[in-house]
């Protein structure tokens, strides 16, 4: 039997993900509302208040880096999102290296296995949040991660979340691919 539960935040898993914006300096910040939204061209989305600094900058560069969460980092992006930018240079606090991305302003963190370079290309005002979303423009990978033309997801073990716990899970072991249900029994 399911019991109802009262709760604005769903007990569900996100990926952690540290977004950049501005390089002057950048102003790393962390979020798990982030998902991807179209397959042609790539679109990311990521859920933010109008009044963080992080979404000031973005409409302000028309631009923004999302990099990938690991364990190595996962400290470092914490901290970034007990900080704002408003306030502080958390480029100064946060013990991250920063590199320039090749296709826009906005900084990519080097210790992030995987970074997307992503081009602002509108909103949708919500009720709390806006949807901020962007074209993938480009996808850096470290080379260590890249198996046969594929990113090796399992090797870098990103980290997700639950706003509903606020805690921070890695990822678990493979249970198959998609269309397992289609194959024949042996």
């Amino acid at each position: 039997m399911k019991v109802e539960v009262k709760t604005n935040h769903l007990p569900h898993v996100t990926p952690l993900v540290l977004v950049v914006s501005g390089n002057n300096p950048p102003n790393p910040s962390t979020y798990i509302y982030f998902g991807q939204l179209n397959d042609n061209p790539p679109i990311v989305g990521v859920g933010m208040k109008e009044k963080r600094f992080t979404y000031k900058l973005i409409r302000e560069f028309e631009d923004f880096t999302i990099n990938i969460v690991t364990e190595e980092i996962l400290k470092e992006a914490d901290r970034a999102g007990f900080l704002t930018g408003k306030k502080h240079d958390k480029s100064k606090i946060v013990n991250l290296k920063y590199e320039n991305s090749s296709s826009i302003k906005s900084m990519r963190i080097a210790e992030s296995p995987i970074s997307y370079e992503v081009k602002y290309r509108g909103e949708l005002k919500l009720f709390d949040h806006n949807l901020v979303y962007g074209e993938v423009m480009k996808i850096f990978v470290k080379e260590e991660y890249v198996k046969n033309g594929k990113i090796d997801i399992h090797a870098i073990s990103p980290i997700v979340s639950s706003y509903h716990t606020t805690e921070y899970y890695s990822i678990g072991e493979k249970h198959g691919k998609w269309g397992i249900s289609l194959k024949k029994e042996e």
